[in-house]
């Protein structure tokens, strides 16, 4: 599983969330998705803010990296993979928005049956490396 954390800049923090991460401040602040089957935000603002989806601002981006870079800039607030992140919350760069809310996403790998033998090796070392560093619930 990989868990999701709504996070900006300090910056954007500071001026759409002065009195902290609430319902009328959320309303204001812009956020982005993936793509229009990207509902991860809404999703997070309906369970904890009670927010109908469609109602905070967002833009479409179609990159996870540009994700990273719009909120280290100041541009936007995020749901973000903590594991893409670490080093940017661990150097302040980035903050967690709402610390103790997360939304939790499980991982699942499709492939085609029979597999050849060069999937089975790549199935093999991804599912090895996921074992790593991947939450296992």
């Amino acid at each position: 599983a990989l868990d999701y954390l709504f996070v900006s800049s300090k910056p954007f923090a500071e001026k759409y969330f002065p009195n902290g991460v609430t319902r009328s401040a959320l309303l204001k602040a812009p956020v982005v998705a993936f793509d229009h089957l990207d509902d991860m935000h809404q999703a997070f603002l309906q369970q904890n803010f009670d927010l109908p989806p469609g109602s905070v601002p967002c833009h479409i981006v179609n990159s996870s990296e540009a994700f990273v870079q719009l909120a280290r800039q100041g541009t936007t607030c995020c749901m973000i993979p903590h594991l893409q992140i670490e080093k940017e919350l661990a150097s302040g760069e980035l903050i967690d928005l709402t610390p103790g809310l997360f939304q939790r996403r499980m991982l699942y790998w499709h492939r085609f049956a029979p597999e050849s033998r060069m999937m089975r090796k790549v199935t093999d070392a991804l599912l090895d490396y996921g074992h790593k560093v991947l939450r296992q619930d």
